[in-house]
This record gives C-alpha cells, structure tokens and sequence, in this order.
C-alpha cells in the first residue's frame, strides 16, 4: 500500500472501516489511453494507481480537457469508425460518457479549450485537408475552419494562456515516416505562427498538457511514456513510463481535474451555510473539516455551517480496487453581520395628523426602511420620515452580503390628544376589550364595518391575519405568548397587552 503525506488522516480514518488495499492522491492527473478510451490516475511520484474504463464500445480516446466554467470533462473519442471522432462529456469517476456533438471534421488527432468556449482541435492526414486547425464553439454549437495545413504529423494541441497561444508537438512526420521533436506555436491574439523550434524529444508524441501550478507541459508518447518539459516549454525529462504503475496503457492525452465547483475560498452569513459541490456523481464521498469527517454525508454536496478548510475524499473503483481520490481545499470563512440600531428623534411615537416623526438608523452598507413588514419603496437613507402610524424597522446589508434588521421596531401609534386626529380619523376608528387580555379581545367601531385585521409583535412579524365577517367582532389571541402585541384595521394601529 502507498500513501502519501497528505492522505495520512485520510488513511487512519478509512483503515477502521476497509480491509482491502488502497492508494490514495490529491494530485488529480488523469490520462486518457488507447485501452478503450479508459482513464489512468496518476499521483504526483508519477505512480499510475489505475484505471477506469469508458463505458463506449468503439474505442480510441484521442484528447481530454476540461472546461473551468462548467466543471464538464470533455473528451475526443473514436465514435463509429477510424474517421469518426466526436466530442463526448465524460464523469471521471465513473467512465460514464455522453455524446456532446457530433463534429463534422474527420481524423482529429488532439483537442484543448481555449478562452470564450471555443475548443480547438487538429487533424490528422486521413482527413479531407490534413494537418489543419479547426474549431468548435461551445456557445454557439458551430463548427469552423481556422488554419491552413501546418506541419505534418501534429499530434498533440494544448492551449496556454500565458500567450493566448495553441502549442503543437510534432510527434510523426506523415511525410518522411519519422519521429520529429517540433514544437509549433499559433498565437490566437494575432493569428500567427511562430518558427518551429526542436523540442529534444525524439518521441511519436501525441498528448500535451499545460501546467499552471509549474508553467510546464506535461507530454505523452505512443508506448506509454509521459515527460515533464522546462519552462520554455522544451527538453523533455521522464515523467512515467508504462512499467511505472499498475497500468501499461498508452496515454494519448492528460489533464488535471478539478472536482468541486465554484471559488477556493467562501464566505457564509451568521445562521447560513454555503454549498460545496461535486462535479461529478455516482460514487461515495466522505467530507472533511480542518482534517475532522464530517459524519453522515456521502453525497456530492456539503454545506458548511462552521468556517474551516474543507476537502472532499471521493471513493473511486480502478481496476476492481478501490482508491480514494482528495479534491483541492475549499476555505470557508463565517462573515459578521451588521449592526442596526433605530431610534425616532426626541423619543416621540405618538403622531397626530400632518405631522412627521424622523426615524434615525444605521449608516453604510445597502439599506432599506420597512413599515408593518412591508418594504418602503425609495426608503434607502439613514433617516426616514413617518408621517403615519406603524411598525417601523431598517434593514441594513453589509459588504460581505449578510443582513439583518432592529431588535426592535418602533411602533408609532396616534396620539389621542390631537384634537384634529379625533375629527379625522373618527369615521374609522375602532375599540377593543378587555386589554389586557388573557385570551381574547372584542373588537367594536361604532363609525365603520369591521374588516380585514393584522396582529403584529414588535418586530413588525406578522403573528395573526383576518377578516371579520358578518356577526362576527372577535379575535383569538391564545396562540400568543405573554407580551405587547399591535393589532392594526382600518389604518389605525393600537398595542394589546396578553397575559
């Protein structure tokens, strides 16, 4: 058995409930290989722990990249014959493949996306005009012609954003029947060619992978052997050779996966939690916290409720033994929220009619005034102007996203000694007893029909909603907990005091 440092917690963990052998690695290098287009895991010692074969009859893989933005694995697989070569989506750890379209171009040879969802890809002597560029947009599903023919015999194509360039290794030279060690670069900005330039490596390559960690290209050759170049993307040293493994697969083409969705480093709001997601299913997951499992979760998502670094271990099936691959590390970190204080001016939350009572709240951030629960529209400021009675509270968003309102609303309520308040509002007045009450109030207007009601606590939440209807003036109020309640109809706000 191999383990390597990272996987040691991993490992003693795992031990108490598996008996049989595993390896385990966070380097997450996979190879596609001839051997029906099956995948190889490599760990960062060069070691192959094994593969997994794609559930497609045909055959040859050819390329595999994949897309950053969507988490999908793409792959060139031979599809109904030699010629016939399409573009497939593949689950890595599963071998489960999909057809994505059907391309129009025959013999392609090695494949890689480039920036805005374009994959480019080039072909082999079998097709119509041989060793020449094309293109594919994701977006768009339209296929293209990009380049006339370039050098013979251009096997592997690997985009590489330090150059916005497509770099092509010559492996085999269609023409004198020899294994070549040019390297071709196309610039996509300015759509030119580079002069070929010798790579140092006499090998029928086929599959190149850019590595941004290193800012080198991985490169594969028919027979097995894999090299690592040096950073001007030359010189090729021996990376794995097929007696290197448990594996003698020919890898015809590699990429680095990334397992889980979205950012390396999150942020959740008190009471909240944030997901992390698997791209891919089909197998069990186990979750870990600042090196802790998380207990019961088997599935490809998480949410995480307490900050830490997180990890997914995901149990994978290679060569009918099972191993166990780490993502890469999620860092969850728990924002604060903000804080609210509202207070109306001179403590007055009595009104009487034209009059306005200002309401002070918090500064910065996103904010928004609310009135019975309601959000005032255009209500965005630091002070607000109630000109009516109710239950008032400001919102306030932080910069990190998380929001929270008062403890406490203020309830403004009429003031009874407005002389001018009782000639206005007496047509739709109303009274109510017992108050306090310990279970029910009644409620009569001696001006107006009763109609619809609402009880509300302080906070402004809605508790009670109703309607009264013919014969009826009562309001049940036994749910409620001891306290100080309003009860609002016909525009007019009083509190109620339960027992």
């Amino acid at each position: 058995m191999k383990l390597t440092l990272l996987s040691l917690i991993a490992y003693l963990t795992l031990s108490a409930f598996y008996t049989f052998s595993q390896d385990t690695t966070a380097f997450n290098l996979i190879g596609l290989n001839r051997n029906q287009g099956g995948l190889d895991f490599f760990d960062d010692d060069s070691t192959s722990m094994g593969s997994i074969n794609i559930d497609f009859a045909p055959g040859y893989g050819f390329a595999i990249f994949q897309d950053p933005s969507s988490g999908k694995l793409y792959s060139i697989l031979q599809d109904t014959g030699p010629e016939d070569r399409n573009l497939f989506v593949l689950n890595p750890l599963t071998g489960v493949s999909t057809l994505e379209k059907d391309l129009v171009s025959e013999y392609i040879n090695s494949a890689d996306l480039g920036p805005d969802g374009i994959i480019y890809f080039s072909v082999g002597n079998g097709n119509a005009v041989p060793n020449t560029l094309h293109k594919y947009s994701i977006v768009n599903e339209t296929e293209s012609f990009l380049s006339t023919p370039i050098m013979s015999g251009s096997r592997a194509l690997e985009f590489n954003p330090t150059d916005s360039s497509l770099y092509l290794y010559e492996g085999y030279d269609d023409i004198s029947g020899l294994y070549t060690d040019r390297l071709y670069v196309y610039n996509l900005l300015t759509n030119t060619a580079d002069t070929l330039v010798t790579t140092g490596m006499s090998e029928e390559i086929h599959g190149a992978f850019y590595d941004e960690e290193t800012d080198k290209f991985f490169v594969s050759a028919y027979g097995g052997e894999m090299y690592t170049t040096d950073n001007t993307y030359l010189n090729g040293t021996a990376y794995h050779n097929m007696v290197n493994g448990v594996t003698s697969n020919d890898i015809m083409d590699m990429t680095k996966v990334k397992y889980l969705e979205g950012a390396d480093t999150r942020t959740f709001c008190p009471s909240d939690s944030v997901q992390i997601k698997g791209y891919f299913g089909g197998v069990n997951y186990k979750w870990f916290v600042d090196g802790i499992e998380i207990p019961g979760i088997t599935d490809s998502t998480v949410y995480a409720k307490t900050a830490g670094v997180y990890r997914a271990l995901m149990e994978v099936t290679m060569n009918e033994q099972v191993n166990y691959l780490w993502s890469r590390e999620i860092t969850v970190n728990q924002a604060t929220k903000p804080s609210v204080n509202i207070s109306a001016t001179g403590n007055d939350t009595e009104i009487c009619p034209g009059d306005t009572i200002v309401l002070n709240g918090a500064n910065g951030g996103t904010l928004q005034w609310y009135k019975d629960g309601v959000a005032i529209a255009g209500a965005n400021a630091n002070k607000y102007n109630a000109t009516a009675v109710g239950s008032y509270n400001q919102m306030k968003t932080n910069m990190s996203g998380c929001s929270d309102t008062a403890a406490v609303a203020i309830v403004i309520t009429a003031d009874q000694n407005c002389t001018s308040n009782l000639a206005i509002e007496s047509e739709k007045t109303f009274y109510m007893y017992p108050n306090p009450t310990f279970g029910q109030i009644t409620v009569v207007s001696p001006f107006a029909e009763l109609t619809a009601y609402t009880v509300i606590d302080l906070t402004g939440k809605t508790l009670i909603k109703g309607e009264f209807s013919l014969g009826t003036n009562a309001i049940n109020l036994k749910t409620l907990n001891a306290g100080v309640y309003l009860l609002t109809m016909n525009g007019i706000t009083k509190r109620i005091v339960k027992r």
